[in-house]
């Protein structure tokens, strides 16, 4: 879309179907040489994309003519268009000065900017201090020279790191624009792009259109800087452990094809860059090989992250392969910068708010492992790998349990049972009868979920779905809509969950208890669920043997440690204890120790809990609130277990 002035141009240009020199133009509009050779790349730009384009000669200037037929609706077109100036935000217009800033090899003045953008120059000071902060958050300067104006400066590495998240998160339309930015040729790009197809074919996986794009973008890029003298370099280190890889070797190919082609020097660093961003590449599919050294670190975080959320998914293979194909692109892309959007993020935040505060906590394992930094997009898809797990573990309680009802005889009955049988095993079929026989108390008596039927029933308070007995392809689709339906419900139900206040009760809250060691400290919380009838001694047994098994893992904040065990380990009901210790113990945690509050877990799965436990974590944030549970009163206590209790 073109701005005001530019809309000017271009109908100048076609109402006058000569050359006009910039110069001309510049007085005509009253801004300088350099503004009009910006607008006259955007009006290229936009007339390229109609299938048409401006001749420029060098002397001569420009002009635009246009066939006859041709001119009722440009100019239309341009009495029409709204004013794209108007529509700019401060963040569009912080982009654009960064675009132009980046790509040009000269300070850009602030009145040349204001021209660009059809704003006042006080609003381009203000946008310019909008700029440097991001360049700052990207390790970069805004440096102004002297009766110039301002540039760009800092590492070349940087640089390409700030450009590339610049062009990944540009919300626009036009696929190409990315690539119109990098200033390359059309021809030049067209080779890049073919060397990028012929070469990426001989990995042993797909990339996604995304992906191939841009690496198409950092190469384009990458000429650019090379003929303006800005060569990237890249420690022998880094080198050395990409050399091993098929990716370097791909990347390498490509990068002789452009040379030879394009008659440029491209150094190894630069095939090193491209190398990491096909290992951080999203692939079409998940084949791509892992890494042993992320296993340790994954490991730990996942150990901690169920520490965090009250259950163990160290024995959880899928959650832990899962997580190991995921993140050997995420963390070459984390170290590049390249940013994946997650469009579910906002959906994954709200649904599951507890894991994503979990991991808050816990992926500062995997950030110091490998010196990346996660952000909300990136946590968010780490959610859903733990938030599948803990689906896994909890699964369905108990197979909905059916009443085969038919009216046509005991061979139509025995026809639908042995239909049901075979589209849906997971259906518990209690039993199959006649009409007459059923009453509430009967079906009282069999515990029935619901009927399906080949009649229709009234007067019964079990739901019911009336079906054919050949079971028809409709009726196996709402016999699986209302099986998906009662899971969905089951799984709500276990996310909502009980509030803190239905959970820990006030017997069990004991404070300022003499213990001599952790062990005791353990046994004499886990008691009190004892006590209370919501586990079974062995639960308490369970819990000491794995932190003696698993280390202090369960130490989740200074001064706190929440032990618990798993379902099966003799829980009976959700419950949870507090201990507060009158001299704090060690468990053995490097940052934790020593520990005062010793906060016992029972859950009957991996998620009827976690409302309770998000309710607590949100005392435990605060420092103030916290105080309460080391230093208050059971009342005290209560009242704040109440208060958040109602969030």
């Amino acid at each position: 879309m073109l701005n005001r002035r530019q809309r000017h141009i271009l109908k100048y240009l076609i109402d006058h179907e000569r050359f006009v020199t910039v110069r001309d133009l510049a007085e005509k509009y009253k801004v300088s040489e350099r503004s009009i050779r910006y607008d006259l790349d955007a009006i290229a730009y936009d007339v390229k994309k109609n299938g048409l384009a401006l001749d420029r000669h060098k002397h001569r200037g420009v002009r635009f003519v246009l066939p006859k037929e041709e001119r009722g609706r440009w100019l239309h077109r341009l009495a029409g268009e709204p004013d794209y100036s108007n529509r700019l935000s401060a963040e569009e217009r912080r982009d654009t000065i960064l675009g132009v800033l980046f790509h040009q090899h000269r300070p850009v003045s602030s009145t040349d900017l204001a021209d660009l953008l059809y704003v006042s120059r006080r609003t381009v000071v203000k946008d310019l201090k909008r700029v440097e902060a991001w360049l700052k958050s990207h390790r970069l300067s805004l440096t102004y020279v002297q009766n110039k104006g301002f540039r760009i400066t800092g590492a070349e590495r940087d640089v390409r790191k700030a450009l590339a998240y610049l062009v990944s998160n540009r919300s626009h339309d036009d696929r190409d624009l990315p690539f119109k930015l990098t200033g390359l040729a059309d021809e030049h790009l067209d080779l890049v792009r073919e060397a990028v197809f012929e070469h990426v074919r001989t990995l042993p996986y797909e990339l996604t259109d995304s992906s191939l794009d841009g690496l198409i973008f950092h190469i384009a890029v990458a000429l650019q800087r090379l003929r303006k003298g800005h060569e990237i370099t890249m420690p022998e280190r880094e080198l050395a452990e990409l050399r091993s890889t098929q990716e370097f070797k791909v990347s390498q190919s490509i990068a002789h094809s452009i040379a030879s082609r394009l008659r440029v020097s491209i150094p190894e660093a630069e095939a090193g860059y491209m190398t990491l961003h096909l290992l951080g590449a999203k692939l079409l599919h998940k084949h791509a090989p892992v890494s042993i050294s992320l296993e340790g670190p994954v490991k730990h975080f996942i150990r901690e992250t169920g520490a965090r959320l009250g259950t163990d998914l160290t024995e959880d293979r899928q959650l832990m392969r899962g997580l190991m194909v995921h993140l050997r692109p995420t963390l070459y892309r984390l170290k590049f910068n390249l940013r994946l959007n997650n469009p579910l993020k906002d959906d994954i935040m709200q649904e599951y708010t507890p894991i994503v505060e979990a991991i808050a906590h816990s992926v500062p394992i995997l950030e110091d492992a490998f010196q990346v930094s996660f952000n909300d997009d990136e946590r968010a898809y780490l959610a859903l790998h733990i938030g599948a797990a803990l689906e896994r573990q909890s699964g369905v309680k108990r197979r909905p349990r059916v009443l085969l009802v038919c009216g046509s005889g005991v061979g139509t009955a025995q026809l639908l049972l042995g239909r049901i049988k075979r589209y849906f095993p997971n259906l518990d079929i209690v039993d199959t009868c006649p009409l007459y026989h059923m009453s509430p108390e009967w079906l009282q008596q069999k515990d029935v979920d619901w009927i399906i039927s080949t009649i229709p029933i009234d007067g019964l308070p079990v739901p019911h779905i009336i079906v054919n007995p050949f079971l028809t392809v409709q009726d196996r689709q709402k016999i699986a809509s209302r099986i998906q339906q009662e899971q969905e419900n089951q799984a709500e139900e276990r996310m909502a969950g009980p509030v803190l206040e239905d959970v820990l009760a006030p017997e069990l809250i004991k404070l300022d208890v003499e213990v001599e060691n952790w062990q005791e400290a353990v046994r004499q919380a886990g008691q009190l669920l004892i006590d209370h009838n919501h586990v079974e001694p062995r639960y308490v047994d369970a819990m000491v043997r794995m932190v003696e098994e698993n280390g202090p893992y369960i130490v989740i904040d200074q001064g706190v440690a929440m032990p618990h065990a798993r379902p099966e380990d003799g829980v009976k009901s959700l419950g949870l204890s507090l201990l507060r210790l009158s001299n704090p113990v060690n468990f053995g945690h490097d940052k934790n120790d020593p520990v005062k509050l010793v906060i016992c877990l029972s859950s009957v799965d991996a998620e009827m809990h976690l409302n309770a436990l998000r309710q607590l974590a949100s005392i435990l944030s605060d420092n103030e609130n916290k105080q309460i549970l080391l230093t208050g009163g059971k009342e005290a206590i209560l009242e704040k277990v109440q208060e958040v209790s109602q969030i």
